[in-house]
């Protein structure tokens, strides 16, 4: 949204078939309206094969297509949790957020409150 308020043509390429999947219900209608009365351009179960000087070469139903080069690229792609290694420590440890399991801020908090309450 920031870039196509800056001017830009904007094309959200999603391996998914739906965007803002991890928002919570108001927020993703509220951002889907927004994106609806735009000109982004939404591709769903799209996947980015590779991005070069000559364009992005994408998948798309099985077939592959060759997209323009754009001017701006932004790379938002998925993550695994990845808790630290801690294994000199007697004291009793505590995974919250990312670390324990991908999530938002919303995850996390909760996962802190309910690990506080038991301690």
């Amino acid at each position: 949204e920031y870039l196509y308020h800056l001017g830009k043509d904007v094309i959200v390429i999603e391996m998914l078939d739906k965007i803002c999947g991890d928002l919570g219900p108001l927020n993703r209608v509220n951002v889907l309206e927004r994106i609806n009365n735009s000109s982004i351009k939404i591709m769903l179960n799209t996947k980015v094969l590779e991005l070069n000087d000559e364009g992005i070469m994408i998948l798309k139903d099985g077939r592959e297509e060759k997209l323009g080069l754009p001017d701006t690229v932004v790379i938002a792609m998925g993550v695994r949790p990845n808790p630290l290694s801690l294994k000199d420590i007697e004291s009793p440890i505590h995974y919250v957020g990312d670390c324990e399991k991908v999530g938002n801020a919303m995850d996390a908090i909760h996962s802190a409150f309910h690990i506080a309450v038991k301690l």
